[in-house]
């Protein structure tokens, strides 16, 4: 046989099991991965560490569940429940794009979608303008049509010419060349405004806007809905929740069709991360607002800080590592950190010995 069409059936082989393993994805990402102190390559899997590569790897990319990186053979790995696949003898990782729920592909000059154990063909071109969310990608194809793969299918959107777009985790906000502005979410496009809005931002389920006339308004998945007749200072769009500084400069959060004022004046700084929003208030205060209660974690402003839906991690003055979790404030060391990474539920942090470490599930390891 000639060995070019082995490869090339091997590579086959390869990625059709990867497309298989990637069927029935978790929702709860359990999963990081971490080098120890003499380099060599670790994943932790809900609850197990599992040793990889005895030397150093690089381009590790991450789904919910699965990794995807260079050996130090330069072989393109893919890895997931325990086993791993070689899916290209040489280093072309940067042509996979994995998200939470599907992989992108860019490869033969041909884009594809990984996803539900089917490999589909989006389009026939990879220079084209794109965007991704967990669980949609949108381009404009080479035909000019704004197109969107999400829920197992390729839909079109429009065929109209474009200003711009954005997307979300699981939607797709436009405006197009007429000036239309539209939400297209769950195969149904409505039409918010006929004006171009002066500025967008998109969450799941949810539009916010500031129109031409300086209102704030939010479409919620039903209306259109005006927040603030006056442009706020500044708002900031997650999962099914917009937070705002108004023109009073009080600081709020518009959730399940209420508004409700986290505070009077304007925070120092804030952060929103799908459904969780991480703020320092004006007396210098690190709050935490999560499914609709709001709590006071410290007098002071972390250090360092990083989120995901319902877990907020950060580092006190003194280095040690503290979180939100889930609805509970825990003390994670009782040792200085050196660096820690959170990993949807994960958090690895390494010790000053150069030791890497894991939470999860509101258990060491």
């Amino acid at each position: 046989m000639n060995p070019l069409m082995s490869m090339y059936n091997y590579f086959l082989v390869s990625l059709c099991s990867c497309l298989f393993a990637l069927q029935n994805l978790a929702h709860a990402q359990n999963l990081s991965t971490y080098f120890d102190q003499r380099e060599r390559f670790w994943v932790f899997e809900e609850g197990k560490k599992t040793q990889l590569e005895h030397l150093n790897v690089k381009n590790v990319q991450q789904g919910y569940d699965y990794i995807i990186y260079v050996d130090p053979l330069n072989q393109v790995v893919f890895y997931r429940n325990g086993k791993k696949q070689i899916l290209h003898y040489v280093d072309i990782s940067e042509l996979y794009i994995p998200q939470n729920h599907y992989m992108i592909s860019l490869t033969e000059n041909v884009m594809r979608v990984i996803y539900d154990g089917q490999r589909r063909r989006l389009s026939l071109a990879t220079d084209l303008e794109y965007a991704l969310g967990d669980s949609i990608v949108a381009f404009v194809d080479y035909d000019r049509f704004l197109k969107a793969f999400y829920q197992d299918d390729l839909h079109e959107i429009t065929g109209e010419p474009l200003n711009s777009y954005i997307v979300s985790d699981n939607s797709v906000a436009y405006v197009t060349r007429t000036n239309y502005f539209y939400i297209h979410h769950n195969e149904e496009t409505v039409e918010i405004d006929s004006e171009v809005p002066s500025t967008y931002a998109l969450g799941n389920n949810l539009l916010a806007y500031i129109n031409q006339y300086n209102e704030f308004l939010v479409y919620d998945g039903y209306e259109v809905e005006s927040l603030r007749n006056n442009r706020p200072k500044s708002f900031a769009v997650g999962n099914d929740i917009v937070v705002y500084v108004d023109d009073m400069c009080t600081f709020n959060v518009y959730h399940n069709a209420e508004n409700e004022e986290l505070s009077p004046l304007e925070p120092a700084s804030y952060q929103v991360f799908d459904n969780t929003v991480a703020y320092v208030d004006d007396r210098g205060y690190f709050n935490v607002w999560h499914n609709g209660e709001n709590h006071i974690l410290e007098s002071f402003a972390p250090t360092k800080m990083a989120m995901f839906e319902g877990i907020v991690a950060y580092t006190d003055f003194d280095g040690y590592l503290k979180a939100f979790y889930e609805g509970e404030q825990v003390n994670i060391t009782e040792q200085i950190v050196e660096d820690f990474a959170l990993t949807g539920r994960v958090i690895s942090y390494e010790v000053l010995n150069g030791e890497t470490r894991i939470y999860w599930n509101k258990a060491h390891y």
